[in-house]
C-alpha cells in the first residue's frame, strides 16, 4: 500500500500523519517543491549551478543551487516571526502576474506588491478587476497573445487590460504602450534585484549559473532579466506553470537531526560526533518510513572564534579538513578568509534520505515526430519537437504558461521538452 506523504520546508517528504504536529515544518513547502525541481533539472541537463526562479501570480520566490541540492539552512522568517526549522533559503518578493500598478504620492510608478489576486484578478480575466495588472501590461505589450486561453478556460479581454492600463497612464501623462513599458520595467527591477540577492550578495557570480525560470510568468521574464544579469542560458522546464508541484514528486523521503556542539578548533573528536549523529538520523528516519535510509550526509556550522554568524560546510574528515572547507566557503561568500585564526565548531547536522517517487528520468521524452506550428511569431509549445530551434523575437505558449524570446536569443527543444534559451 502507497504511503501518503507531505512537503516540507526542507525540501524533503514526511508522512502526512506528521503533519498537524509539524506544521512550522511545512510553511515552504511550495516553494522548496520548486527549488528540488529545478535542482533535479539542472543535474540532469549537466548545470552544476542554477537559480530558480518561480513568478506566480502574487509573488516570486528566488534561490540559488549548487552541487545540484539546494541548500538547507536552520530557519526563515515568515511574516516577521522566525521560525527555526530546516529550511530552503528562499527569497521572495510581492511581484507576480497579479501585481497592480500604481502611482505614489510623488508621481511615480509603482508595481505591487499589492495583488488582484485570484479574484477578481487582472482587468483582463473579466472578473470585475479594473486595476492595470503586470499581466495587463503583458497583454498590451504584445507578450500574451489575445486569443490565449489561461488553463485552457480562461479567456484574456485584450480590452479590458488596455482600460486599465489607459487609466493608469492618464494619471501619469503617459500613453498606454508606455505605461505597460514602464510598469513591466519596475517589476523586471524588483526581481533582478532578488536575483542578486540569491547571488551577487551572496558572493556569487550569477553569469556562471543557468536561469531556470518556471510559474505561470516565469518564461515571460526569464530573457530579459538573464541578459540584465549576463546570464547565458535559460532553461525553461516542461510542466512549467505547475512546476513546484512536480517538485513535490521528484522529492525524498527525509529526515533530520541536528546537535549543538560548541567546540573549539581540537577539541572534540569529529569522527566521533559524527557517526554518533548519523546513528540518530538513520535511526529517526528508519522509525518514521520503517526502512533503512538510501543515504546519510552531515554538514558543519563553522565561524570565526568571536563572529556572530557562521557558515555551513560539509563533515567529511577531521578538523584540517572542516577549517579547508570553511575557509574557502568564508572566501567565496565574504571576499575574504582569515588563515591562521581559530574556528569554532557550533552546531553537526545530519540528513538521512529515501528513494524519490518520481526521478527525472521517468518523464515522458518530447518525440522528434511532432509537427511544429506557428502563425505570427506564436508557436505551440505542445507541438514543438526535441531538437526544434527557432530565433527570437517569438513566443511560446502552453495552456498555463507562455515564453517570450527576445530578438536575437535563440532556443532549442530538448529531449525532455525543456527549452534552453541562449541569450
Amino acid at each position: 500500500m502507497r504511503r501518503r506523504l507531505v512537503m516540507t520546508s526542507s525540501g524533503g517528504l514526511v508522512p502526512f500523519a506528521n503533519a498537524p504536529r509539524d506544521a512550522g515544518r511545512l510553511v515552504l513547502s511550495g516553494p522548496a517543491g520548486g527549488a528540488v525541481a529545478a535542482a533535479a533539472l539542472g543535474r540532469h541537463h549537466g548545470y552544476e549551478t542554477v537559480i530558480a526562479f518561480d513568478m506566480g501570480g502574487t509573488s516570486t520566490d528566488v534561490t540559488r543551487i549548487s552541487g545540484g541540492i539546494p541548500a538547507v539552512v536552520a530557519g526563515h522568517t515568515v511574516g516577521g516571526r522566525v521560525n527555526r526549522v530546516p529550511a530552503v533559503p528562499i527569497h521572495t518578493i510581492g511581484a507576480g502576474g497579479g501585481s497592480v500598478g500604481w502611482l505614489d504620492a510623488g508621481g511615480a510608478l509603482r508595481v505591487g506588491p499589492r495583488s488582484a489576486g485570484a479574484h477578481p484578478g487582472p482587468a483582463a480575466y473579466g472578473q470585475g478587476g479594473t486595476e492595470p495588472t503586470v499581466t495587463d501590461a503583458n497583454l498590451v505589450a504584445g507578450h500574451i497573445p489575445a486569443d490565449l486561453a489561461l488553463g485552457g478556460s480562461v479567456r484574456l479581454d485584450l480590452g479590458l487590460a488596455r482600460a486599465a492600463v489607459v487609466r493608469l497612464g492618464e494619471a501619469a501623462g503617459l500613453d498606454p504602450e508606455t505605461t505597460a513599458a514602464g510598469m513591466l520595467e519596475v517589476v523586471d527591477s524588483h526581481m533582478e534585484h532578488a536575483l542578486r540577492a540569491v547571488s551577487v550578495e551572496e558572493g556569487a557570480d550569477p553569469r556562471e549559473a543557468a536561469l531556470v525560470a518556471f510559474g505561470g510568468a516565469g518564461g515571460l521574464h526569464a530573457s530579459r532579466l538573464a541578459r540584465r544579469l549576463g546570464m547565458r542560458t535559460v532553461l525553461v522546464p516542461p510542466h512549467s506553470g505547475v512546476f513546484s508541484a512536480l517538485g513535490l514528486l521528484l522529492a525524498a523521503p527525509r529526515a533530520d537531526v541536528a546537535r549543538t556542539i560548541m567546540a573549539t578548533e581540537g577539541e572534540r573528536d569529529l569522527a566521533l560526533e559524527r557517526r554518533a549523529l548519523e546513528a540518530s538520523v538513520r535511526k529517526r528516519y528508519d522509525d518514521t518510513f520503517g526502512h533503512p535510509p538510501a543515504a546519510v550526509r552531515t554538514g558543519a556550522d563553522v565561524r570565526y572564534v568571536g563572529q556572530s554568524h557562521e557558515l555551513e560546510v560539509p563533515l567529511e574528515n577531521g578538523w584540517a579538513e572542516l577549517r579547508r572547507a570553511f575557509e574557502e566557503r568564508h572566501h567565496q561568500h565574504f571576499g575574504f578568509d582569515r588563515a591562521g585564526e581559530p574556528i569554532e565548531l557550533v552546531n553537526l547536522r545530519s540528513v538521512a534520505t529515501g528513494e524519490a517517487p518520481v526521478a527525472w528520468t521517468d518523464l515522458p521524452l518530447v518525440g522528434e515526430d511532432r509537427t511544429p506550428q506557428g502563425r505570427d511569431g506564436v508557436w505551440q509549445r505542445e507541438n514543438l519537437p526535441a531538437g526544434f530551434s527557432l530565433h527570437g523575437p517569438a513566443l511560446v505558449v502552453e495552456a498555463n504558461s507562455a515564453v517570450l524570446l527576445e530578438e536575437d536569443a535563440r532556443l532549442v527543444v530538448l529531449a525532455d521538452g525543456t527549452l534552453e534559451i541562449s541569450t
